[in-house]
């Protein structure tokens, strides 16, 4: 049997501070809009409609964060220009916000 890796996103910095997202295997949106798969709607700075993703795989418990042109993405503060992996402690923000992935295993 294969061991299947659950994440969610963690807001450490923000309006939402404390709030934890959970995130599914596939493509994750993130934005403002209520139709996201993460929706950050109390934070102005951030795009209506999919600021950035995070693609998770749960059987690798990797995820990859994807900017979306035209709006800012930072990984550990640095300007995000093209997809990369996003690792547990690393550091996303996006408009006023902080985040950090957390990784667990599926009991």
């Amino acid at each position: 049997m294969k061991t299947l890796y659950k994440a969610f996103v963690e807001c450490i910095f923000g309006d939402d501070f404390g709030r934890k997202y959970p995130l599914h295997d596939g493509i994750n949106r993130i934005g403002k809009g209520y139709h996201m798969d993460i929706c950050i709607a109390d934070d102005i700075q951030i795009t209506r409609d999919n600021h950035c993703s995070i693609i998770f795989n749960e059987e690798k418990s990797k995820c990859v964060i994807v900017p979306s042109i035209g709006s800012l993405t930072y990984l550990n503060n640095s300007l995000l220009k093209n997809s990369i992996e996003i690792k547990e402690d690393d550091v996303f923000r996006i408009g006023r916000s902080e985040f950090t992935v957390r990784f667990y295993k599926e009991e």
